[in-house]
């Protein structure tokens, strides 16, 4: 039986000076059947001249746009039976790809699989497991995501360079896969969906390592480890309720997910009046 092939698309926007790592850790996966897809952003700095470098990498231009149509425009090129994501300052780890094909194998149920990934700030170390920090870390086996499950509710489970999903997923999931018009947070929008369309292995091993730099593509988000400023506070909240909000709409959710979100909303409604009267520094 011949290899699958597996899609890597990288979104990148005038990371110039990061994007090689990524580049470099998906090539070092030593996979046979691997393409890997870059779109470039709109990028201003020296992003083209850096991929001269990879001739074997698949290219794509576009006008700034943002990251979510960047990776729908990824997904569009992407040739392979099986997609998987690797933001431009993100890295995989030795082994990633091969140890989640095993995964399909072996739960020939599951149509995606996520892992744990680890948290960078700069060069420090800042979170050594987001599976800790979103309730999925105190297994130590492979498991299938309960499909009634309201973890999603408070936070995005899951960093977007640890998932990988067959290519049909896509299309349950419905178009466009990640949307643009949300601005930020468009990975949880999507990882919601996809948790309604699929089963979902959860891989509780590190996997992936999401470094965060001040480089002024955080779309008006904190840093992870640092203090978050209250107009900060509010986007999150907001963004935060818009996701819940569009994910009322989702079909088959259960009494109790709905109660939860419903919930959510209320509470999130009444942290961004309770944020709004907070005194800004500097302001009038």
């Amino acid at each position: 039986m011949s290899l699958p092939l597996v899609s890597v698309v990288i979104p990148s926007w005038n990371r110039a000076g990061l994007l090689g790592d990524a580049i470099e850790s998906a090539l070092a996966q030593q996979y046979a059947r691997l393409q890997v897809i870059v779109i470039d952003d709109g990028s201003t700095d020296e992003t083209r001249s850096l991929m001269a470098r990879y001739p074997d990498v698949d290219y794509i231009y576009q006008d700034h746009q943002g990251s979510a149509s960047a990776r729908n425009t990824g997904i569009d090129h992407a040739r392979g039976e099986y997609l998987a994501f690797l933001d431009s300052d993100d890295l995989w780890l030795p082994g990633k790809l091969q140890t989640e094909l095993e995964m399909f194998r072996a739960y020939p149920a599951a149509r995606a699989v996520i892992s744990d990934s680890e948290h960078w700030l700069q060069e420090t170390r800042v979170r050594t497991s987001r599976f800790e920090a979103t309730g999925l870390g105190s297994a130590t086996e492979p498991w299938l995501l309960p499909r009634d499950t309201t973890l999603w509710v408070d936070v995005s489970l899951f960093s977007t360079c640890c998932l990988i999903l067959e290519r049909g997923v896509l299309e349950t999931v419905g178009r466009p896969v990640f949307e643009p018009a949300l601005g930020a947070n468009e990975d949880w929008d999507f990882e919601i969906r996809m948790y309604q369309a699929c089963e979902v292995l959860v891989y509780p091993r590190v996997l992936g390592k999401v470094r965060r730099y001040p480089d002024n593509t955080r779309g008006g988000r904190a840093l992870p480890g640092t203090k978050p400023t209250v107009e900060q506070l509010i986007g999150a909240a907001t963004r935060h309720r818009n996701i819940m909000r569009r994910a009322q709409c989702l079909p088959g959710l259960t009494q109790y997910q709905m109660q939860r979100l419903q919930s959510k909303i209320v509470s999130l409604d009444q942290r961004i009046a309770e944020l709004d009267c907070v005194p800004v520094p500097g302001a009038p």
